[in-house]
């Protein structure tokens, strides 16, 4: 991972502000496959970046606060990046501050990707988060499955997958 401070801006629109839903406040480490994944998500977007595993393996299956990257995000300058490195600091910060990781539930967000060949249709989503997840990724474009009317656009690229949930008509 090696994020640009706008990407990590767009990051942050992925995890929630809600605190009703504290868990979604959090962006998990987890194991995807062979990769190593940052997840977050809001309800309605899901975000699952490669990180370089031997940096980020110790990070496996904790959360991050919200928080922390907000805090990573406000000091930046336009310069920085939040490389895999970074985050595994970050982190080990908001740990010392906090007395530990955030300890809820994550949800399995794995069930929510689409896998195998789908009939693909039209879908309706909104537009603002497609552009976030646009600018997370910071690639040149992203290539995006739609899984009928009612499934979920998936977007990947070699940097990440994405998942953007349909709106409600």
């Amino acid at each position: 991972m090696n994020l640009n401070k706008k990407q990590v801006g767009a990051l942050l629109k992925v995890i929630s502000k809600d605190d009703s839903r504290p868990v979604l406040t959090t962006a998990k480490v987890d194991k995807w496959g062979d990769d190593v994944v940052l997840v977050a998500t809001n309800g309605y977007i899901l975000a699952a970046l490669y990180l370089d595993s031997e940096e980020a393996g110790e990070l496996v299956g904790k959360l991050v606060r919200r928080s922390a990257i907000e805090k990573w995000y406000k000091l930046a300058t336009g310069k920085d990046r939040l490389t895999t490195e970074e985050l595994v600091r970050v982190s080990s910060e908001d740990y010392g501050e906090n007395g530990g990781y955030a300890d809820y539930g994550y949800p399995d967000w794995t069930k929510v990707i689409p896998s195998g060949e789908m009939e693909s249709t039209s879908l309706a989503f909104d537009a603002e988060y497609a552009k976030a997840l646009q600018d997370l990724d910071g690639a040149e474009g992203l290539n995006y499955t739609l899984n009928g009317i009612l499934g979920a656009m998936v977007a990947r690229n070699d940097r990440g997958t994405y998942v953007l949930m349909p709106r409600k008509k």
